[in-house]
């Protein structure tokens, strides 16, 4: 059974004497989780003076907060940015918060006909990003070449090692071009190095990238696998579809 939340009738344009359309915000969403029960996911007060970002808060019954996710929509640009997801400790990993908080940042995407959701995600955090569709877009130098290190030195996939080490001497061209072009394809690198380390157990301690990753979420590809999100939402108990 899918709790009706009436998600259409609780959509808030906040005014705005801008010529842009303001952000569409979803102010209460309530869900239902197997374990924990009913719970409510509704945008609080941030701490941030920028009035583009916007905490997003999950509640239970007892008005208890589980945990957030902060995100900047901006209405002049074509992407929501993700600050951070955060869940107390003892709620961590199997209640699946994070799923719902994630979820609520690509109802967002679509409500405010965004074209992407770009984030930078923790070593630790990569795999957890990536199960939702996130996908490396990282352009700084430095982080790309950390990164190709760390997949040079992981023995488990020597053809994707060999490929790492290849790129690592191009890149001492020092040819502006030539950086450009091996962070395209350290992205591509990496995003195979990903989808091959989550087919074996924890890939989050034996195959953690060697730095924070910038990913994106596009919703040209959040469109084309609606099914696999709205199923999701539908786990969720969140009347919403895609």
């Amino acid at each position: 059974m899918i709790i009706n939340t009436n998600i259409s009738g609780i959509l808030r344009q906040p005014i705005s004497n801008k010529a842009i359309s303001p952000a569409t915000i979803i102010e209460s969403i309530k869900f239902k989780n197997k374990i924990l029960g009913d719970l409510f996911l509704k945008e609080t007060d941030s701490t941030c003076t920028n009035q583009n970002w916007k905490k997003f808060s999950i509640f239970n019954k007892l008005e208890k907060e589980l945990g957030y996710e902060i995100l900047n929509i901006t209405p002049e640009e074509k992407y929501i940015t993700g600050a951070n997801i955060f869940v107390i400790e003892e709620y961590r990993r199997k209640f699946g918060l994070g799923e719902v908080l994630r979820l609520c940042s690509i109802m967002h995407m679509i409500e405010n006909k965004k074209d992407a959701i770009k984030i930078c995600a923790k070593d630790s955090a990569v795999y957890f990003h990536s199960k939702y569709g996130f996908i490396p877009d990282f352009k700084d130098f430095y982080a790309r070449d950390r990164l190709l290190e760390g997949i040079r030195k992981d023995k488990a996939f020597p053809e994707l090692a060999k490929k790492a080490a290849a790129l690592l001497q191009r890149v001492l061209l020092h040819n502006e071009k030539e950086q450009r072009a091996v962070c395209k394809e350290a992205n591509n690198l990496l995003k195979r190095y990903i989808e091959l380390a989550q087919q074996n157990p924890h890939p989050e301690k034996n195959h953690k990238p060697a730095y924070s990753v910038d990913m994106i979420l596009k919703k040209e590809d959040v469109i084309k696998n609606k099914e696999f999100y709205n199923n999701l939402l539908e786990k969720n108990f969140i009347d919403y579809k895609i």
